[in-house]
């Protein structure tokens, strides 16, 4: 029960947020929160933790580094408070490593990598999607979903967002994709695009109740589905905290 679970399951554990209205932080800083919530089953496998932490500018260059130390520490019984920065200017990004270790052992650990979470500009406004009709009551799922999409040989990690209106519409948005480096130019965007919204509402229908078509039911065309488009896509080179090997991450614009 204590071996590590695949990399899907453990991204749920460890949630990274960012708050640019804590008034605890200056002017065009936004506060950093992580939570770490282990499923029961996993409970008492682990007692201590070791952090490290990378932050971008808003140019993409590493700003900020804090790599794992040699000793670990053990958990606090909160499930938050892994030593942080508190705040990070608007326009930086930030991603967390943690590694999980059984009674203070450095020999064998569960990592976990969080997602990239980005510090917006205070005075950006957050439009709601150009849905006609706009469905401003109509709360889109939290946290999102992942998913892998394999496509010619590459692995693309895709994280999205849906809802259900209370106009009968169903909706999803794409709001992040992860590509290894070696795979940046195998696809066209177009292509990974498209096979990640395919992967994404095959997810919703497999694993969702309620949502047209259902599972077995005889191919139909069903004219209630949505796709929220973004008017842009910002990207970043990043490395990666364990191998040190690149990556690409995918964002949507927010103005």
């Amino acid at each position: 029960m204590c071996d590590c679970p695949p990399k899907l399951e453990t991204s749920q554990w460890l949630t990274l947020t960012v708050d640019k209205y804590d008034p605890s932080c200056p002017a065009g800083e936004c506060a950093v929160l992580a939570s770490l919530d282990i499923p029961d089953e996993y409970q008492s496998c682990y007692t201590h933790y070791s952090l490290s932490y990378r932050v971008y500018d808003s140019y993409g260059l590493l700003s900020d580094l804090v790599d794992f130390p040699l000793s670990s520490t053990l958990l606090p019984p909160s499930g938050t408070g892994f030593g942080l920065p508190n705040c990070i200017t608007a326009g930086s990004t930030i991603q967390i490593a943690m590694r999980l270790f059984a009674d203070g052992s450095t020999d064998d650990y569960c990592e976990i990598i969080s997602d990239y979470v980005f510090c917006e500009r205070i005075e950006l406004i957050e439009r709601p999607e150009a849905c006609t009709p706009d469905n401003l009551l109509d709360l889109w799922s939290d946290p999102p979903d992942k998913v892998i999409v394999t496509l010619n040989g590459c692995e693309y990690w895709v994280s999205y967002v849906h809802r259900k209106t209370a106009d009968g519409n169903q909706d999803v948005q794409m709001t992040l994709v992860e590509i290894d480096g070696p795979c940046l130019n195998v696809n066209t965007d177009e292509a990974v695009f498209q096979e990640a919204l395919a992967t994404a509402i095959a997810d919703i229908i497999s694993n969702k109740a309620n949502w047209e078509p259902q599972v077995g039911d005889a191919v139909k065309c069903v004219d209630i589905w949505r796709v929220i488009q973004n008017s842009c896509w910002s990207t970043w080179t990043c490395s990666n905290l364990v191998e040190g090997e690149e990556f690409y991450v995918y964002l949507p614009c927010t103005s």
